[in-house]
């Protein structure tokens, strides 16, 4: 017998979650850029470990998003706990 798969509830939940993640990732982002520009007007460069941090972030949402269309759940749930990270680390970095 095949699995049934996850539910349309646990779906919702999981893409609710990563919509969430998302605009505090935007914000991050965001204010990265803009401490960024700021930075280079003055002949300086984002620290490397942001830059990096930024990457990972942007990598974890694709994947996210990419095992949510797939219905892969556990996957999901997984690099939306790996980006919800990065932006934890983005938000203390900006001071939020």
């Amino acid at each position: 017998m095949v699995p049934a798969g996850p539910s349309r509830q646990e779906i919702r939940q999981a893409r609710d979650r990563l919509m969430n993640l998302e605009a505090r990732a935007d914000a991050a982002r965001e204010g990265v850029q803009s401490l960024r520009r700021q930075q280079q007007a003055q002949g300086f460069d984002m620290r490397g470990d942001i830059l990096a941090t930024l990457s990972r972030l942007n990598n974890d949402l694709r994947q996210a998003h990419t095992s949510l269309e797939a219905n892969d759940l556990q996957s999901a749930s997984e690099y939306t706990e790996h980006a919800d990270h990065e932006t934890a680390s983005l938000e203390k970095f900006l001071g939020r």
